[in-house]
């Protein structure tokens, strides 16, 4: 109950985001002329959460201290390893910077399902081709439009939203993700209420520390104790952005 084949894993965590960000078939396959990016998983192997052992450069894990089955032995990029029995052993500067791709379709089954918004685009897209693929998303069935939320990574979204409102009747947008340092929780609070006000309650939001965009200027992320005394005060905010 509840599992899924392992043809559907490996398209929901491989497959599928390579399409989404305009990569595949360079990405998300293995076949000649595709990067050989493999993953060799032990799905009887168990392992403990932690920021410490995890190769990342975030100092926090959300899921700190979890206990999980299913663990990675072994990762290739390219066709080399980079990690052996937990350990790192790539070398630095050896990953390669790939522009996204762009926007493709909804895709159809032939049966009235959509199998997912493969969205991907560079990051000079028009706004107002973002406008349209919204457009695009709600005729084929899709509730909710993320975008991201940063000066680094895109242009400005809440001017965006109100486009996308606008010329919607029922999705729902916001940010994936905001965050406390790059604006203050009371200028979100106040763009969330205007939005609602003009289109009706059809916005969310999503909530980090705002790692990549404020260590990217220089600055340091917003502390566990600031993000939560922000998402405390979201219980203040409309009753749509809260869900």
């Amino acid at each position: 109950m509840g599992e899924i084949s392992l043809g559907r894993w490996v398209e929901v965590t491989a497959t599928t985001p390579a399409q989404m960000f305009g990569l595949f078939p360079k990405k998300g396959l293995i076949a000649p002329g595709s990067d050989a990016d493999i993953v060799i998983y032990d799905p009887n192997g168990t392992h403990t959460i932690s920021a410490a052992t995890h190769h990342m450069n975030v100092d926090y894990s959300a899921y700190e201290g979890m206990e999980v089955k299913g663990r990675a032995t072994t990762v290739l990029s390219r066709g080399t390893v980079i990690v052996e029995n937990d350990t790192y052993v790539g070398v630095a500067g050896a990953g390669k910077f790939l522009s996204a791709g762009s926007m493709d379709a909804c895709d159809d089954d032939g049966q009235g399902h959509v199998n997912g918004l493969r969205i991907s685009r560079p990051d000079n897209a028009p706004a107002s081709d973002v406008v349209k693929l919204a457009q695009r998303a709600e005729e084929a069935g899709f509730t909710h439009f993320w975008t991201f939320d940063s000066a680094v990574l895109w242009q400005e979204p809440f001017v965006i939203y109100s486009q996308i409102l606008s010329s919607t009747s029922r999705i729902k947008v916001g940010p994936m993700v905001t965050n406390p340092q790059t604006r203050d929780w009371s200028v979100t609070a106040s763009l969330f209420a205007t939005l609602n006000d003009m289109f009706g309650n059809r916005t969310v939001c999503g909530i980090g520390r705002g790692d990549s965009a404020v260590r990217y200027t220089g600055g340091s992320p917003s502390s566990l104790a600031v993000l939560g005394e922000c998402m405390a005060s979201s219980e203040n905010w409309p009753k749509a952005v809260r869900h």
